[in-house]
């Protein structure tokens, strides 16, 4: 069984520095919009196709360096005002959805410009049917990422 994930995603925030260092610890808070679509084989008997959810999000958090080229990095994301659909049409009209996303890693910056991030990144999206039926998606993934500052 093959499946896919794709999110795209668009938020403003603000960045709170605790300490006037650039690199130093430092919180965040963020608004956006989320589209997160599952891909799954199209089966009537186990009722499964492609899934999308979308809606508003709030997320908060922080940036804690720990030594002088390594640190640790939490975030937190919790979807309002969602909703869902299921291409299949097998559950009928949704009524709303819900979404949350977590993600816990650490850094080490290689060069000045240039940092290794790596970190679990959950997610959970869910949307209810007028039908009475759910679908709920859930996915754990290790995130592994080279960032490099203009």
């Amino acid at each position: 069984m093959n499946l896919s994930l794709s999110q795209v995603r668009l938020a403003l925030g603000y960045f709170y520095h605790v300490t006037s260092n650039f690199f130093g610890p430092k919180g965040w808070a963020k608004i956006g919009y989320q589209k997160t679509t599952y891909g799954l084989p199209q089966n009537s008997t186990a009722r499964t196709g492609d899934v999308s959810y979308s809606g508003l999000f709030l997320g908060i958090g922080g940036d804690l360096p720990v030594r002088d080229d390594y640190g640790l990095i939490l975030d937190a994301d919790f979807g309002v005002f969602g909703s869902g659909t299921e291409d299949a049409g097998y559950f009928g009209t949704s009524t709303g959805g819900s979404s949350v996303s977590f993600f816990a890693g650490g850094y080490a910056w290689l060069d000045p410009k240039l940092k290794f991030q790596v970190g679990i990144d959950f997610k959970s999206n869910s949307v209810d049917f007028v039908s009475g039926g759910s679908i709920s998606n859930k996915s754990f993934a290790l995130a592994p990422s080279l960032l490099f500052y203009f």
